[in-house]
């Protein structure tokens, strides 16, 4: 090198010798490439709720995805009707790394009288820099339903990462946690 010695991780020629999976020089990230799919489906849940733990479970038997089934009801006092929301799937990255992610909304439902066929769902694409434990929410859109005349819908789906901070409460503790979301897909 002519007297001067190489910067870490490099050569004399400036070629890299200690490349990361990352592609990072001299790094020490743990990268992870995926091979292969994770394929979210509604497992088989029909209608305007979406699937429980056992549907899912059985949905995605002999494969890598675990999920977890999230729901909440709430009593709406305006309308004087049960709510809330069945079927959200939490899924925990395994590694970080960067994860394609293409959602597909369902198709509009069918009408028998006049023989047509609903709308396809709109596909979204992107790629995202996820973190080994970050938590993903997954709502995936369900068909909309058949009908004599008139039919419905498709439902959409949904992708959102879950996100913590750390903030002070009025007492100046740091260890309170403020929940939010980053929309990722929506189709």
């Amino acid at each position: 090198c002519e007297g001067t010695a190489p910067e870490p991780n490099y050569d004399c020629d400036g070629n890299c010798i200690a490349m990361d999976n990352c592609g990072v020089c001299g790094g020490n990230n743990a990268c992870f490439q995926f091979e292969g799919d994770y394929l979210f489906t509604n497992c088989g849940a029909s209608g305007q709720f979406g699937p429980t733990q056992n549907q899912c479970q059985d949905a995605y038997n002999g494969t890598d995805l675990e999920v977890t089934i999230e729901t909440s009801d709430y009593y709406d006092n305006y309308n004087g009707n049960n709510g809330g929301y069945s079927g959200v799937q939490l899924w925990t990255v395994p590694q970080t790394g960067t994860y394609t992610i293409e959602a597909k909304g369902a198709d509009g439902g069918k009408t028998n009288y006049y023989g047509y066929q609903g709308g396809e769902g709109a596909t979204m694409k992107g790629d995202f820099n996820l973190n080994a434990g970050d938590q993903i929410q997954v709502l995936v859109g369900q068909a909309g339903g058949t009908a004599y005349r008139a039919s419905g819908g498709g439902g959409g789906t949904f992708v959102v990462k879950l996100e913590t901070s750390n903030f002070y409460d009025a007492y100046g503790n740091p260890n309170a946690l403020e929940l939010g979301i980053t929309p990722l897909i929506i189709a």
